[in-house]
């Protein structure tokens, strides 16, 4: 992707939208008195006089309740071709601007609208935070962001500027963007090449990019006549608001919000970047949102008038208000077939499979043949099946495939608290806490403040992340306001004796009593396998006492069981290390040694890697001290001793009779019992090779291949060159040396 920059005051690159708008039209961050905001439009420039004296101004504010429904607006049309356009960072927004040329034009009909409309331009509002955002609101609430399609009347007017300023010369499609967890993958097409585009004036070319992929799919809308609502506020535009949102993430929000409205460090974040709702001064805002029809005369005293509110509620998700209407809706009309349709889709939504059925059916029984109906039947079918395998997969204790069903079930349910709770201590139970504490978080923050559930989630990843105090606030705020919260209890109960037990073995360590410091830590690791973090020090703990009572294997398999529950544990890893080196197995320990340095690349440990590295060097060397039987630190008369018994043994006179292979080997050792006493009973020698120097260096060139054992054999015990050992050895053996 190519990024290209123009200079001047931030505009589009077409002529409907290359005019001079100043910096900060939004009021934003920073700069306080150079905003000009949307409230001194008007006041501003006198071109600009529309928008503080025009009656029919844009955004407005959708009240459901005044909606008209109007069985004659048609389905609107929008021709699917691709996109072929730049996409640029103006300082005020994001927005697209189309090629002029005739093969990648986009067309509007049908719907409120008489002409054709071409599209010229798509631009993005957005705000700070996920109730703001949206230009237009519905029933009082704004949505996180809001796209704009901006088409011109191509078949009265030669082009854009000449539109604006006249008679139905604008129309305007919004899609207003709702959050959910995977957003609308297409739009990161758009997000991946917007974030490239920082700073104000930098664009990119857009190819090919398919507009129908990011629309919502549905043949409903709310129409009404306003304004553009950007300066100067032509009250020209025909609005037609799609009444199903487009799906948009957190992560592709931020993105947005992440770009500028200038080129420096510093400069305010594009945000915000949407005009307040403006005075509907009684407009006429009509709907093809399927209602009964009642004519226009909508009242409380009509079940339609509950039941457009209802619609404008769940598009905005928010069911339980809306599922208040519907009920009102049928106190008034028991035979208001939408009405239950509204009743089963709501009760869906939140969980609620079993009730939904019920309206369901009451649906068949006034419409038989209602396709919606026999549909959301299997839909709520499905969501009660998953549901009872997700029960009986957490009383496995397969909390994997537990996730898994819940996922199905909130794919229809959406708004379920249960389900996103099941699912969240599903994932606190396999590990994933962050995960779990943020779908808890948020209904602690959206839905309930007081959601015991949601309080005993969050308890049990803090438990299982070891912070064990601030758990046990948690389940006792459970326990105050449920006190029959039966997962709440045993999880307590638990965390409360993990706790003392592992106390009692620290205590009983201290005191010195490691064997029953042993048997405590063994008690402990035995309450709960699934807290890996205590799990893991416990492991820790024992591996030290086992150490301590010279266990070196059970304190390896200890600390490699710490390690594989904690792989980030350096004292573990430490621990390990120190066994091995105490156990010579220097390989294994010049592994933990590394990877203990590379976490952390302190003096000690590179004293402690350089240490095992050259004990692995010297345990790749004969052994002498093993050769002759001795320990490191034995004296010269120990080392003197051991020569003479090991030589006597080894002397191959002594096994003149053995087979050819056993005189062999008897002779290598021999030799190499030489080789050994010459080396450490030489003091500088000694040293040399304690050091780790190489066996060839001790000597030079050829090592010890020069030395005869024999000659050192007779100096050790005296007599003649090449004569038998005076006096024989014990038991009357006399030979001569070969």
């Amino acid at each position: 992707m190519t990024l290209r920059k123009v200079c001047g005051c931030a505009g589009s690159l077409d002529e409907g939208t290359l005019v001079s708008l100043p910096d900060m039209i939004y009021i934003g961050q920073g700069r306080e008195t150079f905003h000009i905001g949307p409230s001194r439009w008007g006041s501003y420039n006198t071109e600009w006089e529309l928008c503080d004296k025009g009656r029919f101004q844009s955004p407005i504010d959708i009240n459901p309740a005044r909606m008209i429904f109007d069985p004659n607006l048609q389905p609107l049309n929008i021709t699917n071709e691709k996109i072929d356009g730049v996409l640029m960072n103006t300082g005020h927004d994001i927005r697209i601007s189309l090629n002029k040329s005739h093969g990648s034009q986009i067309n509007i009909t049908g719907g409120p609208l008489s002409y054709k409309y071409t599209i010229y331009q798509i631009k993005l509002h957005l705000g700070t935070e996920n109730d703001k955002g949206s230009e237009h609101k519905v029933a009082g609430k704004a949505f996180p962001a809001e796209i704009q399609l901006l088409a011109y009347n191509s078949e009265l007017y030669a082009n854009v500027t000449h539109a604006k300023k006249s008679p139905y010369g604008i129309a305007v499609v919004a899609i207003l963007a709702a959050l959910k967890d995977l957003g609308n993958q297409h739009f990161s097409v758009l997000v991946r090449a917007a974030e490239k585009l920082k700073e104000k004036g930098l664009f990119t070319d857009l190819y090919k990019f398919s507009l129908s992929e990011i629309l919502p799919t549905t043949l409903s809308y709310i129409t009404y006549e306003g304004s553009l609502t950007q300066p100067g506020c032509q009250e020209t535009a025909t609005w037609v608001i799609l009444n199903r949102p487009m799906y948009i993430s957190n992560y592709q929000l931020e993105k947005l919000r992440g770009l500028t409205r200038g080129n420096g460090i510093g400069d305010p974040l594009m945000e915000n970047n949407f005009r307040p709702v403006q005075p509907d001064n009684r407009r006429l805002v009509r709907t093809n949102i399927p209602v009964k029809e009642v004519g226009y005369d909508i009242s409380p005293t009509c079940a339609a008038y509950y039941g457009n509110r209802a619609a404008a509620y769940m598009m905005l998700n928010r069911y339980k208000e809306a599922l208040s209407d519907i009920r009102e809706s049928l106190k008034i009309d028991k035979s208001f077939v939408k009405g239950y349709l509204r009743e089963g889709k709501c009760q869906l939504a939140l969980g609620e499979a079993q009730a939904a059925t019920c309206s369901f059916k009451k649906v068949l029984d006034l419409d038989p043949d209602n396709a919606s109906a026999k549909t959301d039947i299997a839909i709520a079918n499905g969501v009660m099946k998953f549901e009872d395998m997700a029960e009986g997969d957490m009383q496995k204790g397969d909390y994997r495939k537990a996730v898994f069903c819940m996922d199905q079930c909130l794919q229809k349910c959406p708004a379920c608290i249960k389900f996103k709770l099941k699912k969240a201590e599903a994932l606190g139970l396999l590990g994933r806490y962050q995960e779990a504490q943020e779908i808890a978080n948020d209904i602690l923050q959206r839905e309930d403040s007081m959601n015991s559930d949601a309080l005993y989630v969050r308890g049990l990843c803090l438990y299982y992340e070891d912070m064990v105090d601030k758990a046990f606030q948690h389940f006792q705020q459970v326990l105050r306001l449920a006190p029959d919260h039966g997962k709440a209890k045993e999880i307590y109960k638990k965390a409360k004796a993990l706790k003392a037990k592992k106390e009692e073995g620290n205590t009983e360590f201290r005191l010195g009593n490691v064997q029953k410091a042993h048997d405590l830590y063994t008690e402990a690791l035995e309450i709960d396998p699934l807290n890996k973090f205590t799990n893991s020090k416990l492991y820790f703990n024992r591996a030290t006492v086992s150490s301590k009572l010279n266990r070196m294997d059970d304190a390896i398999s200890d600390c490699s069981n710490a390690i594989e529950l904690d792989d980030t544990y350096i004292k573990a890893y430490l621990r390990r290390a120190k066994c091995y080196m105490d156990t010579e197995q220097y390989e294994e320990a010049v592994r933990d040694y590394e990877k203990i340095f590379k976490t952390d690349k302190s003096r000690e440990h590179k004293r402690l890697l350089q240490e095992a590295k050259l004990e692995l060097k010297k345990s790749k060397r004969k052994d002498y001290y093993k050769i002759l039987g001795v320990n490191k630190s034995a004296s010269m008369e120990e080392i003197k001793k051991a020569y003479r018994k090991r030589a006597l043994i080894h002397h191959p006179d002594r096994h003149s009779h053995d087979t050819p292979d056993k005189q062999k080997e008897e002779e290598r050792k021999f030799k190499e019992v030489g080789e050994a006493y010459g080396v450490l009973s030489d003091t500088r020698k000694k040293d040399r090779y304690d050091s780790g120097a190489d066996l060839d260096d001790l000597e030079g060139p050829g090592g010890f291949d020069h030395v005869d054992p024999n000659v050192i054999f007779q100096t050790f015990f005296g007599g003649g060159g090449g004569g038998g050992f005076p006096g024989g050895f014990p038991g009357g053996f006399s030979f001569q040396f070969g």
